[in-house]
């Protein structure tokens, strides 16, 4: 079994101190304020790097344990019981308002949004915005590319 599999059944209240981490890691991430697995499950790359003594190494051992949050590209999520590919163009339901085609970048379960946090490029230009996961499945309609740029589906 790897660590990643040994430590995804563990309960967001794990303290810091009990994972299979390097002492300098595990002493970054308290300084840090870093006390708990669900702190560490919901920080992304930007944040961890931001943290005093904490280096591309240290990241590198943290999501070897802990992926970042919202998945990677190409991975499928599910937001409010409909299934969605990340890193995919979607187009929206017809007679919805806002008509602009948009990319699925992440998604983050749980948390104060309905149905969880999604963030989106609304194309063009690109611009992000995050948006309740309700909201997300009541826009969403097909996928109008994948994440390669691809037409169709």
């Amino acid at each position: 079994m790897t660590d990643r599999a040994a430590v995804a059944p563990l309960p967001d209240e794990t303290p810091i101190v009990d994972l299979p981490l390097r002492s300098a890691v595990r002493n970054a991430l308290r300084f840090g304020g870093v006390l708990a697995l669900g702190d560490l499950r919901a920080m992304g790359d930007r944040e961890l790097m931001a943290l005093r003594n904490f280096g591309r190494r240290a990241l590198a051992d943290v999501r070897t344990l802990v992926p970042a949050p919202g998945g990677s590209m190409g991975a499928e999520v599910t937001i409010a019981g409909r299934a969605f590919t990340l890193g995919t163009v979607y187009a929206p339901l017809p007679r919805v308002y806002g008509h602009a085609r948009r990319r699925l970048l992440s998604f983050i379960p749980g948390g104060p949004l309905p149905g969880g946090r999604v963030e989106v490029a609304v194309l063009p230009p690109g611009n992000r915005r995050v948006m309740a996961g309700e909201v997300w499945a009541a826009w969403a309609g097909e996928p109008v590319e994948d994440g390669s740029g691809k037409v169709g589906r």
